[in-house]
């Protein structure tokens, strides 16, 4: 027969008798009631709360992304020239988007990491800025994501009247020959954690997709 501990007389009396002396029942009842409508709340989340998951690209380029749905993030049709696409919108904008495109350097006699870095600022030149209002780069220079290296450019630019802040990066696939590789845009407007270019890849939501990509099918 289990026998409860007895309390030293001077420690007085335990928190359960406290209780029960100063709750009525119905008060005793209520609390009852609330914990155990906690207790589903909790169980609740936990069940259908969003769960992170991985993108596989097992084409070449081969890598994976780690995705999530933080921030909003969902991940939508790729647009002509992309693998991945992720977007978050707010009252039908988007401001968050990230996607995955694949390059290949062109044959030269450049090495390979310079001639990385001269197409980087070419693409964004070319390609990028075209597509927004007042762009301004605004940084460049190596990107080590994981085990790939690469080049990056920051900017800042007008999109619908609405100042966003955005990064390409081009990473070069260890296995790909050393000529191939693929583009990582990542574009924000300013909100929460990202107030500048540099937090762009670094804080908030994109942070997840833009620093998880590996090259091949295996994460740690």
């Amino acid at each position: 027969m289990d026998v409860a501990p007895r309390i030293r007389p001077e420690y007085g009396p335990s928190l359960p008798e406290l209780l029960r002396r100063r709750l009525s029942l119905r008060a005793r009842r209520a609390l009852g009631a609330a914990a155990v409508l906690i207790g589903l709340a909790l169980a609740g989340w936990w069940l259908w709360a969003p769960e992170d998951g991985r993108y596989v690209h097992r084409s070449e380029p081969v890598f994976n992304v780690r995705l999530t749905e933080r921030g909003g993030l969902h991940r939508v049709k790729a647009e002509p020239g992309e693998i991945l696409r992720l977007e978050a919108r707010r009252r039908g904008r988007v401001v968050q988007s990230f996607t995955v495109a694949p390059f290949e350097l062109p044959a030269s006699d450049v090495e390979p990491a310079a001639a990385m870095g001269l197409l980087a600022v070419a693409r964004v030149r070319d390609e990028l800025a075209p597509t927004f209002d007042a762009f301004t780069p605004t940084d460049e220079g190596k990107a080590n994501i994981n085990d790939a290296l690469g080049y990056q450019v920051g900017f800042e630019a007008v999109r619908d009247g609405r100042t966003v802040l955005g990064r390409q990066a081009l990473l070069l696939d260890p296995e790909g020959g050393g000529r191939e590789g693929v583009v990582l845009t990542a574009i924000q407007e300013p909100r929460g954690p990202v107030r500048s270019v540099a937090d762009v890849g670094a804080a908030g939501p994109l942070r997840v997709p833009y620093r998880s990509l590996r090259f091949g099918t295996k994460w740690p």
